[in-house]
């Protein structure tokens, strides 16, 4: 069951109730049941903490994301909240994020966290980074 307080965080941001509830799902996997690293995608409390704080110091907001993990590297891996691509994955630069517009140096990942995180877990090719999403290391 999904995070009551999450649920309703996400609902005024106006993420979708199925989005939400797989990024609870994927954070609560049990260490003996990961097929892949599963600890990039933040816990419900993390996540609302991070934007209720604004603990990376990028005011996701006015970018209109919302960060729900990050990368071994440090790249921060965000929602978008904007209408027309709401729900969908990015991959945020963390070596330029604190000077320079989030959207410029970004890359869509994809569509939804439910497709992100199928392609994490299936897809070998699948970048890892926002350096190799870049760098055409994606299908």
């Amino acid at each position: 069951m999904a995070n009551k307080d999450f649920l309703k965080w996400g609902r005024k941001l106006g993420l979708a109730e199925d989005a939400l509830a797989e990024i609870d799902r994927i954070s609560s996997i049990s260490i003996d049941d990961k097929t892949v690293r599963t600890d990039c995608i933040y816990s419900p409390e993390s996540i609302v903490d991070l934007w209720d704080t604004n603990g990376m110091q990028i005011d996701p907001a006015k970018h209109e994301f919302a960060v729900v993990g990050g990368c071994a590297n440090g790249d921060p891996i965000a929602l978008s909240l904007r209408a027309h691509e709401i729900g969908s994955v990015w991959y945020i630069n963390h070596e330029r994020m604190h000077r320079e517009d989030l959207r410029i140096i970004s890359v869509k990942m994809a569509d939804s966290i439910t497709h992100f995180y199928k392609s994490l877990c299936t897809d070998s090719k699948f970048p890892y980074d926002f350096y190799s999403a870049s760098n055409g290391n994606r299908r």
